[in-house]
């Protein structure tokens, strides 16, 4: 029907009710338009409550076994890896400090409790805290960390781990702690650059005992020559530095002559002398003596030797004495000479010796 048809026109409701004709045409348009919105009001909703990031809380890690320092510092290390994390929005423990108060905040540290953990996040206005701790044992560090969601009272993610290695591979390490406590997965550059500091550490690790090793094996090889050295002084000293019946290289052997072979052939060669000399002089009296009675009227007492017979006698036995004595002059002339060069030979205990003889399992060995 035309719209001027319309003009002036009612219309007859239900019960004879008089509805006017723009009435009609009105709510043909608002009703259709208000079910739209009413139907799009809950998407919208979803949506912004989707934009909007959760907010998290990150107090600072109790620190066992390690400097509270290191532990402070990889807290905000962790705080500062998990602000990368799309969807959420993190809140560090110095702003924690700045919103809620010095007291509380320090109440915050290792705090664990349901009551305590509820009175931390309502008082920062927010609904993930994540609290634990961070230890060492010996060259093993301890991380123990959790994600707690305490609206619902419940813990969303734990991560804990021991890493054996090297203060340096703390901070990539951490890096993969907060990815895995708020997204459950480590990016791959992340991940790289964990595998590649851990890779460099070990390398070094493995120069450093390699060195340590070549450094001990050196300090071992200059003590054996030290040792190798002495005993080889010791031995041209007279050998009273070296344990009987062990050598230089500590291999058992047969025991060096005590004191220098010089020494004993001297004394010899000086017995010799005296023994030459003294038997000389004694033989050289005795025809002296003979030779004196050679001349003498009564030479012997026997009628039947003539004088002249028994002055030959002592005149033979004279000349038998005195070659005697130069025998006995020579051999101690010798033993002088012998002991001279045994002496000039014989080393000296500040100089050391010039030649060692020292027996062998096949004979004597002569060192120069």
């Amino acid at each position: 029907m035309p719209a001027a048809s319309l003009r002036g026109r009612r219309f007859e409701g239900s019960e004879g009710a008089n509805v006017h004709p723009l009435t009609v045409i009105g709510s043909m348009v608002l009703v259709p338009a208000f079910v739209g919105a009413v139907e799009d009001a809950p998407r919208t909703e979803v949506k912004a409550a989707a934009a909007m990031p959760r907010q998290a809380a990150v107090l600072e890690l109790a620190a066992s076994g390690i400097e509270a320092d290191v532990v402070r510092n990889l807290t905000d290390l962790l705080t500062a890896e998990a602000s990368k994390i799309p969807g959420y929005k993190v809140i560090s423990h110095a702003e924690i400090k700045d919103m809620i108060g010095f007291e509380l905040q320090k109440q915050s540290v290792g705090c664990e409790e349901a009551s305590c953990l509820a009175q931390i996040g309502g008082a920062l206005g927010v609904d993930l805290i994540v609290t634990g701790s961070f230890g060492r044992l010996g060259d093993t560090f301890v991380v123990n960390v959790r994600l707690i969601n305490i609206t619902r009272g419940e813990t969303e993610s734990r991560v804990s781990e021991t890493i054996a290695g090297r203060m340096d591979l703390l901070p990539d390490f951490i890096r993969t702690v907060a990815w895995r406590l708020f997204e459950g997965r480590v990016p791959a550059d992340v991940q790289a650059a964990y595998d590649a500091t851990k890779a460099r550490l070990d390398k070094d690790a493995a120069a450093a005992e390699k060195a340590k090793a070549d450094a001990e094996k050196a300090r071992a090889d200059a003590e054996k020559a030290r040792a190798d050295t002495e005993a080889s002084k010791a031995q041209r000293a007279g050998g009273s530095a070296s344990a009987p019946g062990i050598s230089a290289t500590g291999k058992e052997g047969p025991a060096p002559v005590s004191g220098s072979w010089q020494r004993v052939a001297r004394s010899a060669a000086t017995g010799v002398a005296v023994v030459g000399l003294l038997s000389g002089g004694a033989l050289h009296a005795l025809s002296y003596s003979k030779a004196r009675d050679v001349g003498s009227p009564v030479s012997t007492d026997d009628p039947t030797i003539s004088v002249y017979d028994a002055a030959q006698t002592d005149a033979q036995k004279a000349w038998d004495l005195r070659t005697y004595a130069i025998y006995a002059y020579t051999v101690g002339g010798l033993g002088v000479v012998a002991a001279i060069v045994f002496k000039i030979l014989e080393p000296s205990a500040a100089a050391g010796t010039a030649w060692r003889v020292t027996p062998t399992p096949h004979g004597l060995a002569a060192e120069f």
